[in-house]
């Protein structure tokens, strides 16, 4: 993983109302084999996503749905078991962690 677009990763004020954030790749993966991810720190109640989530077509991004709160703290990673390049080099597990601002 390479970027992500609409949060910084271990920001402290992103704001509740965030609805999506884009993560961006190296390389293009492979899109028919699914996506991956785990809970993190803090398990279930902590874990942001929600069911709307997006591959691009070309495979260098995908576009996750968030539902967010404010004033919490959020975790998930993303992992290499579904999320694998077109070259067969699963993605290295990728934790992300944020906090909302209070409004």
């Amino acid at each position: 993983m390479i970027r992500i677009e609409g949060l910084e990763n271990s920001s402290k004020e992103v704001s509740p109302l965030l609805s999506a954030i884009k993560l961006f790749f190296s390389k293009p993966l492979q899109v028919n084999k699914g996506i991956s991810f785990n809970y993190g720190d803090g398990g279930k109640e902590h874990y942001p996503l929600s069911k709307n989530i997006q591959l691009s077509v070309d495979g260098y991004s995908i576009t996750i749905g968030l539902q967010l709160k404010p004033d919490y703290d959020y975790s998930f990673v993303i992992t290499g078991q579904s999320f694998i390049s077109i070259d067969d080099f699963p993605l290295v597990n990728y934790k992300i962690n944020f906090k909302t601002s209070s409004q």
